[in-house]
């Protein structure tokens, strides 16, 4: 993952934090400064300002926007350049502390940089500070409080042209901030600084407002403050509400665009073994928190459930624990209910765990839902991350939907698996034979191609049925079934055709090729024993090889009819041999 923090960011922010409080301090000579309009309008400005940063909305991942700018304005206005830039200074510098250690040594925020987490306060405060001075210094703000000036002819025309000057220097400084981190400059301008200055101009009527009633109301300052905290304080409210409402919509968006992304992704296949990875990577980029997320489903052959896991960049899977998402998947399918680790281990009754048989849960992140049919739990969905308080209810709630997807999903791979897979030999059923030898010879003859078909069938299969008994006749078919699983190629075709037949079939593959391959498989079985009591069971198989269009030119059955006559040439010449369709002279080819 790249760095957040480059090396470039610190060498902007740093200085630029050194300077910009050391010019501050510079045009600060005399403490009196600060307190000419006494402690209270001073202490009032630096309340209301911080207040207006706790009522910020976010306009980007990682930007805020505060409509405090109405604020420092007022400030400049009513109690002159250098107090209000302390105002400034001592607002933006608290709330940057209240992040650095309430949000992240308090709550278990994201951990960041202590270089960070010491520059940020001062340039936050310091550059806000610096961009108040500049925008007091080119506008006759000393005149205009010491009441050299016409309060309401005045202040129609120096309150904008502040707030546009204080705007531009300050969403300037702070936007290449984010763009050494990373950002563009175009969405920069188009996401944060357009928006968030039109929003911010528009609240300077207010600040109007507020001037006048202070100048008007000097005898009495503590009831023009309240009046302003009050007044500021309802729009800041309304703006804040109306921005969450937008991010709520926006993330729901997402998420729905999230979810039918994921529905594409999980009808575009029904193989388990290509379902089960997708639906554990589109659950971790689901949720942006996740460092690893893990799908158990529950496999019908071996009677369990098995585990697929997908981690982040970056994140090592040596420290993720393997034994606590098993122990906690298995509280999942006792309880079938969801469940979600919160901040500290904190549960809440009917959605968390704090803790699991004795077992404290704190310090990370933990969510999963059961992936249920009927009353059939069929797998698990769990999702990590390494840092506490990552997933909240809605995440909770967003991952219940993933798994309604995943139910369907896993369930119609299951009903798939039953309805082609033989429970015997673990090969594709008759029923699949012959509809994907119809489609490869559909294939072959537009595109000119070629493929093989090999029939297998036991010597003398009745014969270790009717002296070992079915069960070990089971046993034969269920090895030989193996033996081709694990000697064709991915793309072959191994089939149960009949009872005691099995066929495969190999796309791209001359008849050359498929006796190579069949000789490989008789070598395999004349190796292969089975025991039974005290004796060992061995069986021979016999193979006929025909190839489309080399044999067959016409359809499906007539490939077969030569796959068979080259079997039955085999088992009336010596059976546990390989032929291929057409070449009698030489005789069946033995197994070598």
């Amino acid at each position: 993952m790249s760095n957040p923090y480059p090396v470039r960011y610190y060498c902007y922010t740093v200085p630029a934090a050194a300077l910009s409080c050391a010019f501050l301090g510079w045009m600060t000579p005399q403490p009196a400064e600060l307190t000419g309009a006494g402690w209270l309008p001073l202490v009032g400005f630096t309340t209301l300002a911080l207040l207006s940063k706790f009522l910020s909305f976010r306009m980007m991942r990682v930007v805020t926007l505060s409509m405090d700018t109405a604020v420092y304005v007022t400030a400049l206005l009513c109690l002159g350049t250098v107090p209000a830039a302390w105002a400034v200074f001592l607002s933006s510098f608290a709330k940057m502390i209240w992040d650095s250690v309430v949000r992240e040594w308090y709550r278990g925020g994201e951990k960041r940089p202590w270089l960070e987490n010491v520059s940020s306060p001062l340039f936050q405060g310091g550059t806000a500070a610096l961009a108040l001075l500049c925008a007091g210094s080119l506008l006759p703000v000393d005149e205009f409080v010491a009441g050299e000036l016409s309060p309401a002819l005045h202040v129609t025309w120096m309150a904008p042209s502040l707030a546009a000057i204080f705007l531009v220097l300050q969403y300037t400084i702070v936007l290449n901030k984010y763009w050494l981190r990373g950002y563009s400059w175009r969405n920069l301008l188009r996401e944060v600084f357009l928006p968030g200055v039109v929003a911010e101009m528009l609240l300077i009527p207010l600040t109007m407002i507020m001037t006048l009633a202070w100048r008007g109301g000097a005898e009495d300052a503590a009831a023009a403050l309240l009046v302003m905290v009050v007044a500021y304080v309802v729009v800041n409210i309304l703006f804040k509400r109306h921005s969450d409402a937008a991010a709520q919509l926006d993330a729901r968006v997402k998420d729905l665009e999230a979810l039918n992304e994921l529905g594409r992704t999980l009808c575009s296949t029904l193989q388990a073994a290509d379902l089960v990875p997708a639906l554990a990577f589109q659950t971790r980029t689901l949720l942006p928190g996740a460092d690893a997320a893990l799908v158990f489903a529950w496999d019908d052959e071996k009677r369990e459930f098995t585990s697929n896991a997908d981690f982040s960049d970056g994140f090592l899977a040596e420290r993720f624990d393997a034994r606590l998402a098993a122990r906690l998947s298995d509280w999942v399918v006792r309880s079938k209910m969801p469940f979600l680790v919160s901040p500290k281990g904190e549960g809440r009754v009917g959605l968390s765990l704090s803790h699991l048989d004795g077992q404290p849960l704190s310090g990370e992140s933990w969510a999963a839902v059961p992936v249920q049919v009927y009353e059939q739990i069929i797998g698990v969905l769990l999702v990590y991350s390494r840092e506490p308080g990552v997933f909240s209810d809605a995440d909770l709630g967003l991952l219940q939907m993933v798994g309604l997807q995943a139910a369907v999903a896993l369930q119609n791979s299951r009903l798939y698996v039953l309805a082609t897979v033989d429970g015997l030999t673990r090969l594709f059923v008759r029923r699949y034979f012959d509809r994907r030898l119809a489609e490869e010879v559909a294939r072959s003859r537009r595109y000119k191609t070629h493929f093989s078909l090999m029939l297998l069938d036991f010597d003398n299969f009745k014969g270790i049925n009717d002296r070992y008994g079915h069960a070990v006749g089971d046993q034969v078919l269920r090895r030989a079934g193996d033996i081709l699983l694990t000697e064709v190629r991915t793309m072959d075709i191994p089939c149960r055709y009949g009872g005691d037949e099995l066929a495969v079939i190999l796309p791209e593959a001359d008849v050359s090729g498929a006796a190579v391959l069949g000789q490989r498989i008789l070598r395999r079985i004349r190796e292969e024993t089975i025991p039974v009591g005290e004796e060992s069971v061995s069986f021979r198989m016999s193979i006929g090889v025909a190839g489309f269009p080399a044999h067959a030119d016409q359809d499906a059955a007539q490939i077969i009819t030569r796959a068979d006559e080259a079997l039955y040439h085999v088992k009336h010449s010596g059976k546990g041999r390989l032929a291929i369709y057409g070449e009698w002279d030489e005789g069946p080819v033995p197994a070598q």
